[in-house]
């Protein structure tokens, strides 16, 4: 983008970024429940057979493990998503080239036409196609 953006420039790619980022966690969120949903109805199943074998508390831990791997990695996988949506669609002032894209700083944005960061205006009214 150039040094001024347009409002309704601004507001469609907010709104873009916002999109992208409901559905990536959703889609992260749905596994995770998914996979949940898989392993706990066998989770008593596992630990009995692994009990003979390894004895009660190495098989309690063998049969958390799965869930606790389940939850890391949708931690992770939200904050890997995250960042990745911040840096191919985010949204950054075009002056100093900090991050725009959450929700309040959009509404400060939208608010004053300056970015929060640097304080100079990104947002024209007048400019170009507006």
């Amino acid at each position: 983008m150039g040094r001024v953006m347009k409002l309704p420039d601004f507001i469609e790619a907010s709104k873009r970024y916002h999109k992208r980022l409901i559905i990536t966690m959703g889609l992260i969120m749905g596994l995770l429940v998914l996979g949940l949903a898989v392993f706990v109805p066998l989770q008593p199943a596992i630990i009995n057979h692994l009990q003979p074998r390894f004895g009660k508390d190495v098989a309690s831990f063998v049969g958390q493990l799965p869930v606790g791997i389940l939850i890391f990695s949708a931690f992770f996988g939200v904050i890997g998503s995250m960042l990745y949506t911040e840096r191919t669609i985010g949204i950054v002032c075009p002056l100093c080239n900090k991050g725009l894209g959450n929700a309040p700083m959009r509404q400060v944005v939208i608010a004053s036409k300056c970015c929060p960061h640097c304080g100079q205006r990104i947002i024209d009214e007048d400019a170009p196609g507006a």
